[in-house]
């Protein structure tokens, strides 16, 4: 039942990452984490599954730096 609950939350994060408001930050987003080229990217509704794809890069991207990192 857990698990569910927190796969709930984490869907409505990512929906409420869809609003108007947050569009600028979304792109910048999707930009860095999971890029894609062409008008035909551009001009689509972003799915959420770039938006999740994104988020994991960059955790990774993020993780394998403090792993690296010396100390």
């Amino acid at each position: 039942m857990k698990l569910l609950q927190i796969v709930t939350l984490v869907y409505a994060f990512l929906l409420s990452l869809l609003e108007k408001e947050l569009r600028q930050a979304v792109s910048n987003l999707l930009r860095q984490g999971c890029h894609r080229t062409g008008k035909r990217c551009r001009k689509t509704p972003t799915p959420l599954y770039r938006i999740r794809l994104a988020l994991a890069n960059l955790w990774n991207l993020l993780y394998l730096s403090l792993i690296q990192t010396p100390g």
